[in-house]
């Protein structure tokens, strides 16, 4: 399940991927000269998103969403409206990034934080790393925290096998 800044971030941009076809109609009029090609681009686009909100529930879907932007930023790209391509490229990225699983990876020796962060930490630079209600607390001597909300459903015992197991790394490596 998303979080809610994450839902937040997939509906601003479903909004934005929602208006690039009104974009393209609106072009047709403000460039009268290239009008049958922005009124092209705007139905394409369009039925694009269409197949996109229709469908979007299927696995292949989440691959299908890249060419809702991708598809009118080349267009602008050779209309010379390179600005709004760049424009259309960056808030894709952003939203990528913003809605890609993160991961944290336990092991004996080191916690590792999956890009785009990529951060590695040995275990003797914390001080305390504990897993409660749902919120993992990394405590670094340095008196650095990090804290961030576990999606994932954890009942009791396993988050006592986690709490244990940080407890027996933090010992170990003293």
């Amino acid at each position: 399940m998303l979080d809610t800044g994450r839902k937040k971030i997939k509906l601003f941009s479903n909004a934005i991927a929602a208006l690039i076809p009104f974009l393209f109609f609106s072009l047709s009029y403000l460039m009268p000269t290239q009008q049958k090609d922005f009124m092209n681009g705007g139905i394409a686009s369009l039925v694009m998103t269409v197949i996109y909100f229709v469908f979007q529930k299927r696995q292949w879907a989440k691959r299908f969403y890249a060419t809702l932007f991708f598809f009118p930023a080349i267009f602008f790209f050779k209309k010379d409206l390179w600005w709004l391509a760049l424009l259309l490229i960056v808030l894709f990225i952003l939203y990528t990034i913003a809605t890609s699983e993160k991961k944290i990876m336990f092991d004996p020796t080191q916690i590792k934080l999956d890009p785009p962060f990529g951060k590695t930490f040995k275990w003797f630079e914390l001080q305390n790393a504990i897993l409660k209600d749902g919120l993992l607390t990394l405590d670094f001597k340095n008196n650095k925290l990090l804290q961030t909300i576990i999606l994932d459903d954890l009942n009791e015992l396993e988050t006592k096998q986690f709490n244990d197991f940080c407890s027996e790394r933090l010992k170990a490596q003293g």
